[in-house]
């Protein structure tokens, strides 16, 4: 049984915060060219996901359960590559 279902009787709420690009180090922040690619044009800081954690946790969200809350700027529905590039569908034989 999933836990959002096992605790909910007890009105505990299981979410899970789901972090995008959040580089710790220049090498990765390099790689991942600051977030040029992110629709919002950086990467995350780990400041960004305080806020989130405390909404989770406070009574604004009780009625939130069994959630992926993702934080990434956006990368997920612009995907890694710059904006505006749509995807190559293969020819159809």
């Amino acid at each position: 049984m999933h836990a959002r279902l096992t605790y909910a009787e007890h009105n505990i709420q299981v979410n899970c915060i789901v972090p995008g690009i959040f580089p710790h180090n220049e090498r990765l922040m390099q790689f991942f060219k600051g977030g040029k690619f992110i629709p919002i044009g950086r990467v995350g800081e780990d400041a960004d996901v305080g806020p989130l954690a405390v909404f989770l946790s406070s009574e604004a969200s009780n009625h939130i359960n069994g959630e992926l809350v993702i934080i990434d700027g956006g990368g997920l529905a612009g995907g890694i590559t710059p904006t505006g590039v749509a995807p190559a569908m293969p020819a159809q034989s």
